[in-house]
């Protein structure tokens, strides 16, 4: 189940190579960053029914700070993001997988069943694959670089599916 915020606050970044971007922060970090077509209609499922209010007071810095940062990236001038987190409500394998994508060096790719390795669960590759099609913070935790066994691509739930998640990590290995 994925976390239900009461309370945020939202920033959006309209310019990117793959479309706008829309973040959310809370008190203790960044909560979500939604991916949107050329459009502006959102065509990725979204994660849960939300029921968020605009936050009272200030805007966290985190949400300026998260803004600035993947402004850097699509410009090829970030390949690690220091932002704080909000991931409170997930589960401890859940976050653990979370924090192994986190982990996963720019430009480069894992596969599901790496990761269910790596977290002491080598039968979870499935659990893997639905940990990225629920991460909350694309980009930020860099599901776009998790391949299949083969090294295919498989699933993305972005706007543009596998032809995004191809440009993002043809851009990585471009700005080795």
């Amino acid at each position: 189940m994925i976390p239900i915020r009461t309370r945020a606050w939202f920033a959006s970044l309209d310019d990117t190579p793959i479309g706008p971007l829309a973040l959310a922060a809370s008190e203790q970090g960044l909560v979500r960053i939604s991916l949107y077509s050329m459009d502006g209609m959102k065509r990725a499922p979204d994660f849960a029914p939300q029921a968020w209010e605009g936050g009272n007071g200030p805007a966290p810095a985190s949400l300026a700070e998260g803004v600035r940062q993947l402004d850097e990236y699509f410009h090829g001038q970030r390949r690690v993001f220091d932002l704080p987190l909000d991931l409170e409500g997930y589960t401890p394998l859940t976050l653990q997988i979370l924090a192994l994508c986190k982990a996963i060096p720019f430009g480069q790719t894992r596969t599901y069943g790496s990761l269910a390795v790596d977290a002491g669960r080598p039968a979870a590759a499935r659990y893997v694959g639905t940990c990225m099609a629920l991460n909350p913070l694309p980009l930020v935790i860099p599901c776009h670089r998790m391949v299949g066994s083969d090294g295919s691509l498989r699933g993305f739930g972005a706007p543009g599916g596998l032809a995004t998640k191809a440009w993002l990590q043809r851009f990585e290995r471009e700005e080795l």
